[in-house]
């Protein structure tokens, strides 16, 4: 994992730009091998590792690569995964410290080993909050507090009688927590084979999905909601609305209709199928924007998603999108606008168009787009403007590749008009990373 940090001061608009590689027992065994260290990959990888190899090695994995975080408002900032990492760094120079220990969870009482790389910070306690599969005798979906004081506690639970979902993402909102339980399941070919973890996930539909929301004080009953199969990498938003009817929560997040995009033949940037044209023209779709409303005080618990297909102005084909955000004085409540990532701009199939687009949540509808040719974007991020009267009033930061230059920028495009207002080049090229946050200071 390499983490990159920019540093915008408001009067001169300097960017200040570092990086550092986690210093990782992973990237130390590559330094002295000269090769990369068994584990369970993400794909296949040539030659294959060993079982052997796969289960000791794993057991010290800590390339801890999707994301960052502060941990409960702490000051503790860790660079995380889907696993149950924590590689603790330091925010101003980028140094790792080191691992955190993993203690145990109050509530758990097996083994506490997939979670997901995005803990999610409650506005009104100042704590964050993530979920844990537990593994044991009984297996189990739980939602886990961080305690001030850096211990963790189970505020609920829910059986998976014995499949583990592959969850990528969790959703909160002023009092509840959401984790969705889609049936796409870990499997142990992700140890057996050389298929690796994605292309070893098992979909099966038949299951449906399940939505569990927790109260975030662990006072009242988990609630769960049944809908059609579906899966998602990521979420949206989540906010809590009075209707009618009683107390609901609107859910916003990334569905896909299959789990082709993980585990097909077609899938995530597998790079033997980014190689050809051929293979980049059958590079399966992202996601589209799904919306679920929980009616918390009624009977129904059967769900009926509002899927939001956004289409392009110009070829009126649809689009899809990953990484979505929002603005952070938006985030736990009603919203109109998100921001996210297109491996294939206006529609246009190839995998080599990559955008950032603006879309209107409550619509569905188009509201602009940054395109580039040569220029590869990643996650968007959006930075309000402290001044600001309207939601997008603000800006949209995104590193992004120039493959004329070979080099990274940083992207700053207006939050309204999706147009550029500047950029700033690194002088170095950066691998593509997934996710990352603006901590303002």
């Amino acid at each position: 994992a390499k983490l990159q940090s920019f540093e915008i001061t408001g009067k001169t608009n300097q960017v200040n730009f570092i990086c550092s590689f986690l210093d990782s027992n992973v990237k130390r065994q590559i330094i002295h091998n000269d090769e990369i260290p068994p584990h369970i990959s993400v794909g296949p990888v040539q030659p294959p590792f060993s079982i052997w190899e796969k289960v000791t090695n794993s057991l010290k994995f800590d390339n801890a690569c999707v994301n960052v975080e502060e941990i409960s408002q702490s000051g503790v900032f860790c660079a995380v995964t889907d696993a149950a990492i924590r590689m603790e760094f330091d925010p101003k120079t980028l140094k790792t410290i080191g691992r955190r220990p993993e203690d145990p969870i109050e509530g758990v009482m097996g083994i506490a080993q997939f979670t997901t790389a995005h803990s999610k910070l409650s506005k009104r306690l100042g704590l964050t909050f993530n979920c844990f599969n537990e593994i044991g005798l009984n297996t189990y979906t739980h939602m886990v507090r961080t305690n001030k004081d850096l211990t963790r506690t189970s505020i609920g639970k829910v059986p998976t009688n014995g499949k583990i979902s592959y969850t990528h993402e969790i959703s909160i909102t002023e009092n509840h927590a959401i984790v969705c339980n889609v049936p796409l399941y870990f499997d142990q070919e992700m140890i057996t084979t050389n298929k690796g973890l994605l292309q070893s996930l098992r979909y099966e539909p038949s299951d449906g999905a399940k939505i569990h929301v927790f109260d975030l004080e662990g006072k009242k009953p988990v609630q769960t909601f049944e809908t059609e199969a579906f899966w998602c990498y990521h979420h949206v938003n989540a906010y809590e609305e009075e209707t009618e009817d009683g107390n609901s929560i609107v859910l916003d997040l990334l569905a896909y209709e299959d789990a082709d995009f993980a585990n097909g033949p077609h899938g995530y940037l597998l790079l033997d199928n980014m190689k050809t044209e051929e293979g980049r023209m059958k590079q399966m779709r992202e996601s589209t924007l799904w919306r679920f409303t929980m009616n918390l005080d009624g009977s129904n618990r059967i769900l009926k998603p509002e899927k939001k297909v956004m289409l392009d102005p110009k070829s009126n084909l649809p689009l899809s999108i990953e990484l979505g955000t929002v603005s952070p004085e938006v985030s736990q409540k009603p919203y109109k606008y998100l921001y996210a990532f297109t491996g294939f701009n206006e529609g246009r199939l190839g995998y080599v168009d990559w955008s950032l687009l603006k879309q209107n949540a409550q619509t569905g509808a188009f509201e602009g787009s940054w395109f580039e040719e040569f220029a590869y974007p990643g996650e968007p991020i959006f930075v309000p403007d402290p001044d600001g009267t309207e939601e997008d009033d603000g800006v949209v930061l995104c590193s992004v590749y120039d493959s004329r230059r070979n080099e990274n920028f940083l992207l700053v495009l207006d939050g309204k008009s999706m147009q550029e207002l500047a950029r700033a080049y690194t002088g170095i090229f950066l691998p593509p990373g997934f996710h990352g946050k603006f901590f303002p200071k």
